[in-house]
């Protein structure tokens, strides 16, 4: 469908100085164009079929060798050569008292003992995640695929496809889609989404709950993850049945979600007692979407100060709980005790647990570092709100899981070579997929016409384009990523918990 616009207001946003034309008024010269077309064949039917049976088959038979290599793992690896007991942990819940917590503030080397005292506990609040996160798609998704299904029938019936930023060439229909290539290829979250869960579950039955050796097991978090991967390759098929800047939200909440999950993981196996509740890590993220909703409805300066001022409170509130162990009152009682007994001394102000100061402190400086990159990339028109945001997030995951692993290493722990192998193919996957995701189809800051001036073509089986391969790799890399942090601590599975740092 061809449509003739009598000037350039949709393509460069600049109403036309030619005055607007009457019926009582006559124009001598008549200004013409000249527009030249290209007609090009689609993909024939046997190239969809092809495409799509090939795309299926290496998806799946990539699942079946990595379930096959897990379970391998699982039954001839590093868990395999410790013993495990069944053994029925049962405790009850008892506050610390005042004198408790002073001297667990007091302490210069913590223990993963002194905070897992209620293993059964935790365990069962680790499965609130798991339940928040099925609530939360359940709830969110049913509106989203409302929505974008309402877009894809106007533009079917209007057939005005400048309401979505489609790669124009290598947008191919099907199934009363109009651009299905991009839907399809996010088969590959569900896939490893649901090998994921199902390899946790193999793990669990293997390794049960114990309390007194390696890091306290807690699966409920890992099966959020596999259904937030799972979730996460729905909507952003959804976000795929009309691409835009206002529907981008669909796309990213859940990444969200999963990188937030990452965070609380790896705090959580060294700080099982004191780990953020499922309410208080989702209530959190909900702000955290709101905000982003904010930011791209209206993603002026002022609701970027207003996000920089939020952001620097959390950071600030959240230093202060890992610093003090979530005792932040009576932390910061005793540290103004210290200073009332013995003045601002350096040794009044001096930190107990230097290490935990320092890295607390590189943390905020590569937080307040990536809000600054934040503003400058937004002053320049680079970015987005949402993409910065997910940017933010992803940002504090990688930093966080690099200073777990570095961590592991100071306090002479090994990393099994099964974590070694999910980390290096997590990290090539990452590597490969970035640089197509980089190479954007489509640009948001210009009009859906000007857009299709980044259009590209596809690049596989004529019928993928560059994002549909980021697609295909980021959801493997994903899995890895949860592999890795999963089989990260195998390594310490029989090491008595009074033997395993904090940090």
């Amino acid at each position: 469908v061809f449509v003739a616009k009598p000037d350039t207001y949709d393509c460069s946003q600049e109403s036309s100085n030619l005055p607007r034309l009457t019926r009582t008024v006559s124009i001598e010269q008549m200004v013409r164009t000249h527009v030249n077309f290209i007609i090009r064949n689609s993909i024939t039917a046997n190239d969809y079929t092809i495409a799509v049976g090939a795309t299926f088959l290496i998806l799946i038979g990539s699942g079946i060798l990595v379930t096959v290599a897990a379970l391998i793992f699982h039954r001839y690896g590093t868990i395999a050569r410790n013993k495990y007991e069944d053994v029925i942990v049962s405790d009850y819940f008892e506050a610390l008292s005042e004198e408790q917590i002073s001297s667990l503030l007091r302490k210069l080397d913590l223990h993963v003992s002194e905070l897992s005292r209620h293993p059964s506990r935790i365990k069962k609040r680790s499965y609130n995640y798991l339940y928040h996160t099925l609530s939360i798609a359940i709830f969110y998704s049913i509106p989203v695929v409302q929505l974008v299904f309402t877009y894809q029938r106007i533009v079917n019936r209007t057939g005005d496809e400048d309401m979505c930023y489609y790669n124009f060439l290598c947008a191919h229909p099907a199934f009363r889609f109009s651009d299905f290539n991009h839907i399809f290829s996010n088969i590959g979250y569900v896939i490893f989404g649901i090998i994921f869960i199902c390899v946790v579950a193999d793990r669990h039955r293997i390794i049960k709950l114990r309390k007194d050796k390696g890091i306290p097991v807690h699966y409920g978090i890992f099966h959020a993850m596999g259904v937030a991967l799972i979730i996460e390759g729905l909507l952003s098929a959804c976000y795929h049945i009309c691409p835009s800047q206002s529907n981008y939200q669909f796309d990213t909440s859940f990444m969200y979600i999963m990188a937030v999950l990452c965070m609380v993981k790896l705090y959580q196996n060294r700080h099982p007692d004191i780990n953020a509740t499922a309410y208080t890590t989702f209530t959190v993220l909900g702000c955290a979407i709101f905000m982003a909703m904010i930011g791209i409805l209206n993603g002026n300066l002022a609701i970027w100060i207003i996000f920089v001022v939020c952001y620097t409170l959390l950071c600030l509130f959240l230093s202060l709980k890992i610093y003090f162990l979530n005792y932040v009152v009576d932390g910061l009682n005793q540290f103004r005790s210290s200073v009332t007994k013995k003045g601002f001394t350096q040794h009044a102000l001096k930190p107990i647990r230097k290490a935990r100061f320092i890295i607390l402190l590189i943390a905020n400086i590569a937080n307040y570092s990536m809000l600054i990159c934040g503003l400058l990339l937004y002053s320049d028109n680079v970015t987005d709100f949402g993409t910065f945001l997910l940017a933010l997030l992803m940002g504090n995951s990688v930093i966080h899981c690099v200073f777990y692993t570095c961590m592991k290493l100071i306090s002479k722990e090994k990393i099994c070579y099964e974590a070694i192998l999910y980390g290096v193919l997590a990290i090539v996957c990452w590597g490969s997929s970035s640089v197509f995701f980089l190479d954007a189809a489509t640009l948001w800051t210009v009009t859906p016409a000007e857009s299709r001036q980044w259009n590209q073509e596809c690049i596989v089986f004529k019928f993928f384009d560059k994002h549909d391969i980021w697609h295909l790799l980021s959801a493997p890399a994903l899995y890895f990523t949860f592999m890795y942090l999963m089989s990260l601590d195998d390594d310490i599975l029989d090491v008595e918990q009074r033997d395993l740092q904090v940090f």
